[in-house]
């Protein structure tokens, strides 16, 4: 029987296992290592059985012993012998050579290896192909079938595989080959030389967002090299960035304070990194103490604490101490003509003033950063400012320019290979594509940014995005799914109560606990979000926050409460309110005004509304505005507009996949065409 394709494999394996499951990296493994071969299978199987190495869980065979997966058997062995008996032995030396090499292996250092002219050792490979132990990836390049690389190699003598794994590490080393160089330097016992390229290849993983090999080369130094060694103090800083770019902060913050105490000039600068991994978590406290015991006396070294402690602050909520502390970095930068640190200020401020709904201030201090980022032809800076700037755009309203701002961003992370910078400007697209009403889209960008976070252990990040997620769910009719997702928001900023970011996932809750009707429970939210907002002077989020908390006390038929937030509303809106938060408040306006019965200024808010939102952006808040002022005409008697809106609304909702939207206009049209025709029976 001849071997089988990918395609027809399950099935064969599903029947050697009597018809049960198999998980998918499992049965990739057992084609990789048996190329399909129905004897070979067979074989593997047993043997991994025998031995424990897979098993049955939930009526799905997986791997249990990752290391040892799919030993060789004495049988399988046996077979393999025989074939390859039947080649000559400069064949056999040829594949014995090149097992050492690994799986796949390139003729020109064979070659050079066995002073062979290439030629000669192709034709010394013909057999070997025609027989399934090899194959040609054509360009001089060739892969083993992976049982036979195995059986070879445990062959040689552990002497002779050292020295041939020392000559090949040779070969590739006058090529430029690092991480191949260092596999061969390895078993080849050339620890020295292992060291030094562990080094260079963990610096470009780093680079090069290559996480695994970074933390493998990593464990390598750190095994490798005694603590007592000059270069350990060396290797230290490296190693704890390729723990942090997996995620591992407490292995990392452990590494960096060994560095302080092997090499105390560097304390500044791991202080300063140790600084920035509670951050990412969100220990913005500890972040701040840790910021707050550096003493530097460098201009370049204290503009970045400075910048570092007021971004700390901001996302502590503390806007004002924030401002102070990036004033006096702004001012110092300037004063020693540090223009780095400078850009970098403007960006911290530009921040601020975001946060407090100043988006004129805010846009103006970001295109000083991003000019002066442009000079220094600094690409993942500008992005980061164009990400922001993105933000800043939408807030305005200009949905199309935000779009192609942070779109412009995510690809120069992509380019650098800025995992974190691009998962945040994932969330932003999200945002954008949720308001453009490409909800599918925005899903699964919030989805990928919760992805990268998750594996990164961004805390604050992925908060955002299940913020982010459950707000979007709400608008699609999936209310408990969304309630869900901000809780395990909440849940992950329990240690933070009072940061602006928490205020978000109470807020949000409550919005969804008013749309089940639970009044009780949202105002209590609700409530609790604006304390924090009120406190941290968040004049956007304060907006957002009193316009649902009028709408609230609208559906729950507080007409008192909700007149006395009318004012104040409209003060900020006048100050620091965008179009569309504008919009959303005479939505509410004109079901408010029409449950006082003043249909007319009803009637004008909801045109008002409509108005501001006809630009093809904010669909689903358009959808609502015009299902409001249906209502309103219809109370009006004007059936015929009436009835043109809802069915714009119902339009609008269809496409987007409001369920529970697209429900509530199905039945008031259904409502107001029975009255319709009862009232025409009457009259009648």
């Amino acid at each position: 029987m001849g071997a089988f394709t990918k395609k027809h494999y399950k099935n064969y394996v599903k029947t050697i296992i009597r018809g049960e499951r198999i998980n998918g990296e499992l049965l990739q493994l057992l084609f990789r290592k048996s190329g399909g071969n129905p004897l070979f299978t067979k074989e593997l199987l047993s043997t991994a059985i025998a031995n424990s190495l897979i098993e049955t869980y939930n009526g799905e065979w997986r791997i249990v012993k990752r290391d040892g997966t799919f030993v060789i058997s004495d049988s399988l062995k046996s077979i393999l012998f025989e074939r390859l008996g039947n080649l000559t032995e400069s064949e056999k030396d040829v594949l014995t050579i090149a097992s050492v090499g690994g799986i796949d292996f390139d003729c020109k250092h064979i070659s050079k290896l066995m002073h062979i002219d290439g030629e000669s050792l192709i034709r010394l490979l013909r057999k070997p192909i025609q027989r399934g132990m090899v194959d040609d990836k054509g360009e001089g390049r060739f892969s083993f079938r992976l049982v036979y690389q195995e059986v070879l190699y445990d062959s040689i003598p552990r002497t002779e595989a050292k020295m041939i794994h020392r000559k090949i590490g040779s070969i590739l080393e006058k090529e430029g080959y690092v991480k191949e160089s260092f596999f061969h330097y390895v078993h080849g016992g050339e620890k020295k030389k292992a060291r030094r390229f562990a080094r260079t290849g963990c610096e470009t993983a780093l680079k090069q967002a290559h996480c695994n090999d970074a933390m493998m080369y990593a464990h390598f130094l750190l095994g490798n090299v005694a603590k007592n060694d000059p270069f350990y103090a060396l290797i230290l800083p490296l190693a704890a960035r390729s723990y942090a770019v997996n995620g591992s902060y407490e292995k990392a913050i452990e590494l960096y304070r060994t560095s302080i105490k092997k090499s105390p000039i560097r304390r500044n600068a791991s202080l300063l990194a140790i600084a920035e991994l509670y951050r990412k978590q969100g220990k913005y406290k500890s972040a701040l103490d840790e910021l707050l015991t550096i003493r530097a006396r460098d201009p370049g070294r204290v503009c970045a604490v400075l910048n570092a402690i007021a971004q700390t602050l901001v996302e502590l909520g503390k806007m004002d101490e924030g401002e102070a502390y990036v004033k006096k970095a702004i001012a110092l930068s300037k004063r020693y003509h540090l223009k780095e640190e400078e850009a970098e200020g403007y960006y911290v401020i530009a921040g601020i003033f975001w946060y407090r709904g100043e988006y004129e201030l805010s846009e103006d201090f970001l295109k000083r950063a991003l000019k002066m980022y442009q000079q220094q032809h600094n690409d993942v800076k500008e992005a980061s400012a164009k990400n922001r700037f993105g933000i800043i755009r939408w807030s305005q309203g200009n949905l199309q320019d935000a779009l192609s701002m942070i779109s412009e961003a995510v690809e120069v992370f992509r380019m650098h290979s800025k995992i974190e910078e691009e998962s945040r400007a994932y969330t932003n697209l999200g945002i954008l594509n949720e308001a453009l009403g490409e909800w599918e889209r925005a899903k699964a960008q919030y989805q990928k940014s919760i992805d990268s976070a998750t594996f990164l252990k961004l805390t604050p990040l992925l908060c955002r995005n299940f913020v982010n997620l459950g707000t979007l769910l709400l608008k699609m009719g999936d209310y408990q799914d969304g309630i869900s997702y901000f809780k395990r928001s909440i849940n992950l900023r329990s240690k933070h109560k009072d940061t602006i970011e928490i205020g978000t996932s109470f807020h949000n809750l409550g919005v969804a606990y008013m749309f089940c009707g639970d009044f009780k429970k949202a105002r209590y939210f609700l409530v609790k979000a604006k304390t924090i907002f009120e406190a941290k002077r968040a004049v956007g989020f304060v907006i957002d926050n009193l316009t649902t908390l009028f709408e609230l006390h609208v559906s729950s038929k507080e007409q008192e409460k909700a007149q006395h937030l009318v004012a104040r509303i409209d003060k900020l809106l006048d100050s620091n309110g965008t179009e569309f938060q504008r919009a959303q408040f005479y939505r509410l306006m004109s079901r408010f005004k029409r449950e006082k019965k003043e249909l007319d200024e009803s009637r004008r808010f909801a045109r008002l509304s409509i108005e501001l939102l006809r630009d093809d952006e904010e669909q689903y808040e358009l959808g609502k505005s015009l299902y409001e002022f249906g209502i309103t005409l219809s109370e009006e008697g004007d059936r015929k507009s009436a009835k043109k809106a809802f069915i714009q609304s119902r339009m609008i909702f269809r496409k987007l996949g409001a369920k529970k939207a697209l429900e509530r206009v199905g039945k008031i049209m259904v409502k107001r065409s029975g009255r319709s025709k009862e009232g025409g029976r009457v009259k009648k």
